[in-house]
C-alpha cells in the first residue's frame, strides 16, 4: 500500500530540469529513512534548488509561504533548473529548504528495487540521462561529496546498495495529487 502522505525527494538542479522536461523517469538514491518509505503508487514531491525574490531575503522559505497565498507564492519563486535568475532574486536556497507549497512537480512511483550501485550498465546510465556508466559514476561521486553524507562507503568505489526509483511525472499542485490518490485508495 502506498504511503498515505506525499514524500519529499531532494533533487539536484540537473535532475529537476530533466524531470521537468520529461527526460528522466528513474533515479538512484541511498536508502535513507524517507527513501525506505517509498513504495509503488506513492507520491513524491520534488524539492529543488530555488531562489526567493530579494524582497524576501530575510525570510525563511516557510515564512515566505505563510506571508503569501499558497497559490501566489509559487509564482514568485525562481527554480534553478529554469536557468539564470533575474537580478531581482536573492541567494540560492538548497533543495532541502523547499517547503512543500513551493514544489511544482509531483511524481508517482511506478517501481522501486534495491541493487548495488555498480550494477548499473551503460543503458541504465543512459536512462538516468548520462552518456555512459563512467559519466554516471563521476556524477554520483560529485553528488555524494556535496551532500551531508560523505562517507567513503557511499561513493562509487564503496558500491553501496541503492534504491532504484522509477516514476511518472506530473506537473500539478500536491493537493490535487493527494485528492487523486485518495480517489484510488
Amino acid at each position: 500500500m502506498p504511503d498515505t502522505l506525499p514524500l519529499p525527494l531532494n533533487c539536484t538542479t540537473r535532475e529537476a530540469g530533466l524531470i521537468a522536461i520529461g527526460e528522466l523517469a528513474v533515479t538512484r538514491r541511498l536508502p535513507t529513512a524517507t527513501v525506505k518509505r517509498i513504495n509503488p503508487g506513492c507520491l513524491l514531491w520534488i524539492r529543488e534548488p530555488f531562489r526567493l525574490p530579494n524582497t524576501a531575503a530575510e525570510l525563511s522559505p516557510s515564512q515566505y509561504v505563510s506571508t503569501r497565498h499558497h497559490s501566489s507564492a509559487q509564482a514568485f519563486v525562481h527554480y534553478a533548473a529554469d536557468g539564470p535568475a533575474p537580478g531581482s532574486y536573492g541567494t540560492m536556497r538548497f533543495a532541502r529548504a523547499m517547503p512543500r507549497e513551493l514544489s511544482r512537480v509531483v511524481l508517482t512511483v511506478s517501481g522501486i528495487r534495491l541493487e548495488r550501485l555498480q550494477a548499473i550498465d551503460d543503458q541504465g546510465a543512459q536512462d538516468a540521462c548520462f552518456r555512459d556508466r563512467a559519466a554516471f559514476a563521476a556524477a554520483w561521486d560529485e553528488m555524494v561529496g556535496k551532500g551531508i553524507r560523505t562517507e567513503d562507503a557511499d561513493r562509487w568505489e564503496g558500491n553501496p546498495t541503492v534504491s532504484v526509483v522509477e516514476f511518472t511525472f506530473e506537473r500539478r499542485k500536491i493537493a490535487a495529487a493527494e485528492q487523486r490518490q485518495a480517489e484510488f485508495a
